[in-house]
């Protein structure tokens, strides 16, 4: 699995397109290939032309440090619990949307917090 956001993608894909840099590093590496876009939630390609997206919730941003990490924390939680990518990346968007929309004295959520 690769994880990005949709600048390193287009810029190791070569490509402006966030799809088309995703289907290109998914064929480059063979694996899934998730492609962070801050506001616009993610995106996912992967083997035999497996395509995922997913939205993000609107929320007020106050700062967007560790968003990235709080994603990919997230998304391999539910990965490691046995969850397919299209049922990860739902979670995955909403704990990175809950850390944006706190102030970095209350950065990370409970799950309770995340919950569906």
């Amino acid at each position: 699995m690769f994880l990005s956001n949709e600048s390193e993608a287009g810029c190791l894909s070569e490509s402006e397109d966030a799809w088309a840099a995703a289907d290109a590093l998914q064929r480059a590496s063979g694996g899934w290939v998730v492609v962070k876009r801050s506001s616009d939630g993610c995106i996912a390609a992967g083997p035999d032309g497996a395509r995922v997206s997913e939205k993000a919730p609107t929320v007020d941003m106050i700062d967007t440090t560790g968003a990235g990490d709080a994603f990919n924390a997230g998304l391999v939680l539910r990965l490691a619990e046995g969850m397919t990518m299209t049922e990860a990346l739902p979670f995955a968007v909403r704990v990175a949307s809950a850390v944006v929309s706190r102030p970095s004295s209350d950065r990370y959520p409970s799950r309770r917090d995340i919950a569906t």
